[in-house]
């Protein structure tokens, strides 16, 4: 394994798949893009599927970006039960009808979130 794969393989317990290493070169290109236009961002992936609602959960972001660095737009529960990153999370603030939680063992996905330049460059620097 590479250096750049450790992490990886310690958190999945395999090797990263082309297609995620693609991923993985697009986030990083968007993080570095957001450091240079020194604006917050929302980056969403392909699979995205944005809900009825996801223009006030936008919003919402848009208010507490800047303090909190990094939200990622995810539902609090799957078929009405917690999914396993909700399990120990803490409530930190709420926004009309969005709420933030801290994630004690956040999900290794990134399927939509927001950003600031700060969190973008720590995120980019992070990644060698």
């Amino acid at each position: 394994a590479t250096v750049s794969n450790l992490q990886y393989q310690l958190n999945t317990r395999r090797e990263p798949l082309p297609n995620e290493v693609g991923c993985y070169a697009s986030h990083l290109s968007m993080w570095k893009r957001c450091v240079e236009l020194g604006e917050a961002a929302v980056i969403m992936e392909d699979d995205f599927v944005a809900q009825e609602f996801f223009p006030d959960a936008i919003a919402a972001a848009s208010a507490l970006i800047d303090r909190y660095g990094f939200i990622r737009f995810e539902p609090f529960r799957r078929d009405a039960r917690l999914t396993r990153s909700r399990q120990g999370a803490r409530k930190i603030t709420g926004q009309g009808d969005f709420e933030l939680f801290y994630l004690a063992d956040p999900p290794l996905c990134m399927t939509a979130y927001a950003l600031s330049p700060r969190s973008a460059s720590a995120l980019a620097a992070a990644s060698g």
